[in-house]
């Protein structure tokens, strides 16, 4: 894998009668997923080493990662056997410019070929950088597309954070592209992911020359940025011609479903919730004291599902 950090999965599976194993017709009988799946082995990888190490802050030192391999074992009754494949992100048929302009830093991917191809801008979430923008840009090149990563944040030469970003970084990313002699002018688009999406949504809505967007959870407003230190800002996510694009504010109950996730104990999560609320102004439990709440919550958490409780 990319910076030779290390994923893993597993799977134990039964042939048919035949001998025959088919992926996408068997579930296996355990492992790291459930259902029957021919990518099941693939996407249900998880990390298990990660290799720790100060990223580059300059868009030329950011390695391309074109490809990565996957190692198989099989065990099958006593005997072992192991194969290795490659997975490409992007061929070495598909070219590479970095941009690293005062106006515009990003990475250009496209196929080495006299076609006039569509273009797409690529986006990446709150982690910033470029690193995810490019691995989608990379199988977006493979497809036939022009695409452009781009940094907003997170490195050298772009805010170190994600607050009032200038929508003018995809202004100057349309104007890159129509200069390439290997865009199509009149078939340029833009794809973001997460908080990318949230920034592609805006952007499309000032910028006539988007013809098409594509957006994976996106956010259904527009909500103010993050510091360096990924806390919530008093500043908007965005900002165009100098000022700042409105938004929503975080408030302390919109940080619950993160806070919950981070909390070491192992209670159903609708309790947990509950508890919070018990110390929010304005909400009372229907319990005679904190206690018998408390004792309730612990109980009733052992049911998972079924569980029932009282309306706040």
């Amino acid at each position: 894998m990319p910076d030779n950090s290390l994923w893993t999965s597993s799977g134990e599976f039964y042939t048919d009668k035949n001998g025959t194993l088919d992926l996408s017709k068997t579930a296996p009988s355990s492992g790291s997923y459930k259902d029957a799946d021919e990518m099941g082995i693939i996407y249900s990888m998880t990390t298990v080493r990660v290799k720790n190490k100060s990223l580059p802050q300059s868009i030329k030192d950011v390695p391309q990662n074109r490809s990565y391999t996957i190692n198989f074992t099989f065990t099958i009754g006593s005997d072992i056997f192991t194969e290795s494949i490659k997975r490409y992100y992007c061929t070495d048929d598909v070219l590479c410019k970095d941009v690293d302009s005062k106006m515009l830093k990003g990475r250009f991917f496209v196929k080495n070929d006299t076609i006039k191809h569509p273009a797409v801008i690529v986006l990446s979430g709150s982690d910033g950088r470029i690193e995810k923008a490019q691995s989608i840009a990379q199988c977006l090149s493979m497809e036939g597309f022009a695409a452009l990563a781009v940094c907003y944040f997170g490195m050298d030469g772009v805010s170190p954070s994600l607050e009032k970003i200038p929508l003018e970084i995809v202004e100057n990313a349309i104007r890159y592209l129509k200069a390439e002699s290997s865009v199509d002018k009149n078939k340029i688009g833009i794809y973001g992911r997460s908080k990318g999406g949230e920034m592609a949504l805006e952007a499309a809505s000032i910028f006539s020359d988007i013809r098409f967007i594509a957006v994976t959870s996106p956010s259904c407003i527009t909500y103010a940025g993050l510091t360096e230190k990924s806390l919530n800002s008093k500043f908007s996510s965005w900002s165009y011609k100098g000022k700042e694009l409105p938004c929503k504010h975080f408030k302390f109950i919109d940080t619950l479903p993160m806070i919950i996730k981070m909390m070491p104990w192992q209670m159903n999560n609708t309790f947990i919730i509950v508890l919070i609320y018990s110390f929010l102004p304005g909400n009372a439990l229907f319990c005679e004291d904190f206690r018998m709440f408390v004792k309730c919550a612990l109980s009733l958490s052992s049911w998972q599902n079924k569980a029932r409780w009282c309306k706040l």
